[in-house]
């Protein structure tokens, strides 16, 4: 025997519609953040542009790709090898 769903009432459909609605700011704003930070900006521009008073509270709503990580982390350290080189042995 084969349990069939329930058809939802009108409240609980208008909740559910209602959270997906109430969601899409906070989507946004993190779109806003990441795209930000990817795309080169200070962090102490895209911090009050979301209206945080807080790093802390930025770095919540942020979330780089895999790709921009790997590329900041290539950078980083082809700049330490770059210093390294340009050091004179004692």
């Amino acid at each position: 025997m084969m349990h069939q769903a329930q058809p939802k009432s009108a409240a609980t459909r208008k909740d559910a519609r209602t959270v997906r609605s109430s969601s899409r700011p906070i989507r946004r704003v993190r779109t806003l953040l990441s795209t930000g930070f990817e795309a080169g900006y200070d962090p102490t521009f895209v911090q009050p542009q979301a209206g945080h008073a807080y790093a802390s509270t930025t770095s919540l709503y942020t979330s780089v790709s895999a790709d921009f990580k790997q590329k900041t982390v290539q950078q980083m350290i082809a700049r330490r090898i770059a210093k390294t080189a340009e050091v004179p042995d004692a």
